[in-house]
């Protein structure tokens, strides 16, 4: 099976931060606080088969119910999967959503408006038979996204 190695084609790009409010379909559900967090890859190039080049992607964190009372409260937040894992984490490859296991996603206040976050994630390409799993560890912004 091919290898994509993130790691060395690619890294993390200035990303978003967005809190949102879900209400299931049910009229007993109560309305949730989630928190969505988008990262972008540079472009790069692979050599897997059927895929326009430069390859052009995102790592998506979402469902995330934090319980914050505001969006800036992330300072000092991990978001691993293991304490969120109603959570769901996935980079989109081709029409494929491949899922992520988060080992860290840690946020640093560096700004009015903005955050460094540090992640380690392991990306699960085997279960599409699309390349070998690998580890990818970024340090990158994220932006508040207002609405």
């Amino acid at each position: 099976m091919q290898q994509i190695d993130l790691q060395t084609n690619t890294h993390a790009l200035p990303g978003t931060v967005e809190a949102y409010w879900y209400k299931g379909e049910n009229p007993e559900d109560e309305r949730t606080l989630f928190h969505r967090i988008t990262i972008p890859l540079q472009e790069f190039n692979c050599d897997i088969a059927n895929k326009r080049q430069p390859v052009s992607t995102e790592i998506v964190f979402d469902w995330y119910e934090l319980g914050l009372g505001d969006i800036y409260d992330l300072h000092g937040q991990n978001l691993r999967l293991e304490d969120y894992a109603e959570s769901e984490a996935f980079i989109l490859f081709g029409d494929t959503h491949h899922w992520c296991e988060v080992k860290q996603l840690a946020f640093e206040k560096s700004g009015k408006d903005s955050f460094i976050v540090t992640g380690e994630l392991v990306i699960e390409f085997e279960n599409a038979e699309f390349a070998q799993n690998e580890t990818f560890n970024f340090k990158t912004t994220v932006n508040v996204l207002r609405r």
